[in-house]
């Protein structure tokens, strides 16, 4: 706690009540940290700015993996894995901000994946694999996100599940979830992404001015896009919608602009 330029390395922590906590601590980095089989989070992370977490791995730990609540910002999660945990393997929570994971994997937590709170914001989840994990891959609210280059497969209910406002989704694969995107927030730009084989709707939209531009939506088990009623101004555009179980585009928005999609 308050701790200044500090290197932690090489550390293995087991069986505390939790194992690791840092609170208003920054500027500094952990490396190579093993925390597993903990009583609580594995890392908890509060009210702290410039913490790097570097090839740490969290699992079986009986609450959250990874834990970032107060107002932490600038905190980097780079090769890091948190698997196997009770909770949720990295959960964003409180004020926190400018929160970026990299190279990381989230995988079989009993929980999601990866979430966040509503006053979040400018998370960047950039090439990291979340799978199979019992419910949400990824569940992100709050305010300009953004999810690129990711693999989310084979969680238990939605891969990607944006409620947030200001979000982008680009060039993800999301593959053999339950839904593949659910997209309730508002203003999110959804492209280049590849959703296949998920057992129910490819991608779901039930927010407002959502533009969704050149995806590869194929091989899902029921409709591959479905507009709900309620949402308006949705540009759909340039993608690849086919060979979907049951109707490939399904329109009940307002004031949808739907041009040279391939359905």
């Amino acid at each position: 706690r308050g701790c200044r330029h500090f290197v932690i390395d090489n550390i293995a922590v087991k069986g505390n009540s939790p194992n690791v906590i840092v609170e208003y601590s920054g500027d500094s980095a952990i490396n190579h940290l093993l925390s597993e089989t903990g009583n609580g989070v594995g890392i908890g992370i509060d009210n702290c700015v410039s913490l790097a977490l570097n090839v740490v791995d969290v699992f079986n730990n009986t609450s959250h993996g990874i834990e970032i609540k107060g107002e932490s910002s600038s905190v980097n999660l780079i090769s890091c894995e948190t698997s196997n945990n009770s909770g949720t393997g990295v959960c964003i929570m409180d004020l926190s901000r400018d929160i970026n994971l990299t190279d990381c994997v989230v995988k079989y937590n009993k929980n999601n994946g990866l979430i966040s709170g509503s006053s979040s914001h400018a998370i960047m989840i950039d090439s990291i694999s979340i799978c199979g994990n019992t419910n949400k891959g990824i569940y992100i609210d709050g305010l300009s996100h953004t999810i690129t280059g990711n693999i989310i497969e084979e969680n238990g209910d939605n891969g990607i599940e944006i409620i947030g406002t200001n979000c982008s989704l680009i060039g993800n694969i999301i593959d053999g979830n339950t839904n593949g995107i659910k997209l309730t927030g508002n203003y999110i730009t959804m492209s280049n992404n590849h959703c296949i084989n998920n057992s129910l709707t490819g991608v779901i939209i039930e927010g407002n001015e959502c533009i969704i531009i050149a995806n590869v939506i194929i091989s899902n088990a029921q409709e591959g896009v479905k507009i709900e009623t309620g949402s308006n101004d949705t540009i759909i555009s340039l993608n690849n919608i086919k060979g979907n179980t049951e109707t490939n585009l399904v329109d009940n928005g307002t004031n949808t602009i739907s041009v040279n999609n391939k359905n």
